[in-house]
């Protein structure tokens, strides 16, 4: 007996039109001032040619033509071939009026774009809802799609999917567990709650009765969203960080596995709070979970982080543990391209998938334990290299999420250095500790030459933190710890101050140039040798992005005035020699008990880290009710 399973629906932007309505992605995006304009962000879901618009969840055309072979919309048949038991491939369409539908394919050829069509057929909506079959033998690979071209003016789409037909037995069951950590975002959460629930609550969406969500409240502020969305599981949480946040979801999840093994929950999906959800991205992972190969079960759903503010732009699709920390992939890629969207899609092997949406079997847990107690940053990394499972990426999985650069602080550094080096020494290859110093080093450059001297210190805190061994996690205060990094940042100012006590117009030009700004190896070299010019300063003041920028905008700087344009607040950082030779003394000290003492901490790490994984270990750690340890733990 066969099954229809729904891969996927062709998604369409919002619709603007309707009262009472704003999209986070395009509502909010594109306030910023250096965001992209409506029709770039349709670019990710559909090409056109004259006027097309949405309304009411319906495609309507003047006359014009669409294609879908975009990042969001397009059936990516190699990845979809490779992990995915497929029949013939069909594309469902309903239409109003009369349509030229043609079926297409798409692939690389060198650095040239082919196009095929593989079908041409002239539509009536007297038809009612069809199904165009692609042709097997034409249709295995590159990315298949379909153009309408209106022969009517006012005909619409109403509805489109990627179907296909297997024998029942071949389709898995799979029940979802969403888990999503957070720490006072209570707008972002509210929005992509309420697109989670809404879709759920549909009885004829395919994730009906096949997906609940999760919450750990690190902030303890939202016990009133528990009456708006009754169907969640809230439980609070201490602020320990995304990683006992999402340790809280899988712990939770694994209990009620362990209660109520007739409605187990077969995967877990984590989830950052402050993402911009697209529901389709959930339909596919649910799609490909239930059509995986055998030799694929086990695998990683790893979602792309496309960028919040040039919402076509990716940042990362996966990524490496490489010998100096982790490299993201395919990074830079403009998903409005069908060139960048065909080179996305033949991604190759990835060591991990960040959890800002990732999804893998909960079975997992039994054999893997949970995560380590790392607060942020490297937790999804080092999980993912302890599981060594394959990562699947596929077009149209995403999220946005704001720029990763532009969150750099004292805590955050520490965090990078700290948990890389417990990443290095678990995982890392011959040479590891000379490597890491060589990295400190040039984490100090660049932190003295930006004059972000608080900055270098908790770098230089986390890697004496490191050398203390696993012991440090269990016999340290990690939310006193956090604290006591936050307090390490001065608080930015309001950007209205700056124009009252130094200038009268900021120089947006200079700001977004040295945010672009990208000099070569040699001049680099040249000026890390003369220390970027701090001990022969000139008396310019510079204006520059708050975040990460290349050391050399900021050649012979008196003062650097950084500027977060999103937030409209800024801080004064000012030249100071006896701090960069105080900083460059302790590094040197550091640097030189890191590479003598790296490896008795890897092995101490080696040894002991499995007390940091376990049941017993979370729930003290959380301070959760043991009364069920026994019957719950993995």
């Amino acid at each position: 007996m066969e099954t229809e399973i729904t891969l996927y629906s062709v998604a369409l932007p919002p619709d603007h039109s309707r009262q009472g309505q704003t999209d986070l992605k395009f509502g909010e995006a594109c306030k910023d001032a250096r965001s992209v304009g409506k029709e770039t962000c349709e670019a990710l879901y559909y090409h056109k040619q004259g006027g097309v618009c949405v309304k009411d969840r319906a495609m309507v055309f003047q006359g014009a033509r669409a294609s879908f072979g975009t990042y969001i919309n397009g059936f990516a048949a190699n990845t979809w071939r490779k992990y995915a038991r497929l029949g013939q491939v069909c594309l469902r369409l309903t239409v109003l009026g009369r349509f030229q539908l043609r079926l297409m394919r798409m692939d690389l050829q060198g650095v040239h774009v082919r196009r095929q069509v593989l079908l041409q057929k002239e539509l009536s909506g007297a038809d009612g809802t069809r199904e165009y079959i692609f042709p097997a033998q034409k249709a295995s690979g590159g990315i298949l799609y379909f153009q309408l071209q209106a022969l009517d003016a006012g005909s619409s789409m109403e509805a489109a999917a990627y179907v296909t037909k297997l024998p029942s037995k071949m389709v898995r069951p799979v029940k979802l567990a969403a888990g999503i950590c957070t720490y006072q975002r209570e707008d972002f959460l509210k929005k992509n709650l309420q697109l989670l629930t809404d879709q759920l609550a549909q009885p004829d969406n395919m994730l009906f009765g096949h997906m609940e969500i999760f919450v750990a409240d690190n902030g303890h502020t939202l016990k009133q969203m528990q009456r708006q969305f009754p169907s969640i599981h809230l439980f609070e949480n201490p602020n320990l960080g995304g990683a006992a946040g999402f340790t809280r979801c899988m712990m939770e999840v694994w209990r009620i596995c362990q209660q109520q093994k007739d409605a187990a929950f077969t995967h877990l999906l984590l989830m950052d709070d402050d993402v911009q959800l697209e529901w389709s991205s959930i339909e596919k992972t649910y799609a490909l979970l239930r059509l995986l190969k055998p030799q694929y079960q086990d695998a990683f759903v790893a979602g792309a982080m496309l960028r919040a503010d040039r919402l076509y732009l990716q940042e990362e699709c996966g990524g490496i543990f490489g010998k100096y920390g982790n490299q993201p992939l395919q990074q830079g890629l403009d998903l409005r391209t069908a060139r960048d969207c065909l080179k996305n899609a033949a991604a190759g092997y990835a060591d991990y998938g960040a959890w800002w949406y990732c999804c893998f079997p909960v079975r997992l847990i039994r054999q893997f334990h949970f995560p380590l107690p790392l607060f942020i940053h490297g937790d999804d990394v080092e999980w993912g290299l302890r599981c060594k499972k394959p990562v699947i990426r596929m077009n149209g999985i995403c999220v946005w999420h704001e720029p990763l650069e532009g969150k750099a602080c004292a805590s955050r550094v520490y965090s990078i250095l700290r948990n890389l080096l417990v990443c290095q020494a678990l995982y890392g290859t011959r040479g590891a500790g000379v490597r890491m110093a060589a990295l400190l080093w040039k984490q100090f450059f660049h932190d003295v030459f930006l004059y972000q001297y608080q900055s270098c210190r908790a770098g230089l805190a986390g890697v004496t933190d490191f050398l203390k061994g696993p012991s440090f996690f269990i016999q340290t205060d990690a939310a006193k710890l956090h604290q006591h990094l936050s307090a390490m940042q001065r608080p930015l100012r309001k950007l209205s101050r700056l124009r009252m006590e130094m200038v009268r117009e900021i120089p947006w030009e200079e700001v977004h140039a040295a945010a672009s700004y990208c000099p070569g190896y040699l001049e680099r070299a040249l000026k890390t040798l003369l220390c970027n010019g701090c001990f022969f300063p000139g008396k310019r003041t510079r204006f520059v992005p708050d975040g990460h920028i290349s050391f050399a905008a900021a050649w012979r700087s008196r003062r650097l005035v950084c500027i977060n344009e999103k937030q409209q607040r800024y801080e004064v950082r000012v030249c100071d020699r006896r701090q960069f030779l105080q900083l460059f003394c302790q590094t040197a000290c550091t640097a030189a008990r890191l590479i003598t003492g790296f490896d008795r901490a890897a092995k101490a790490y080696r040894f002991g880290v499995q007390d940091l994984q376990t049941w017993e270990f979370w729930e003290n750690y959380l301070g959760i009710d043991q009364e069920q340890s026994g019957e719950t733990a993995p």
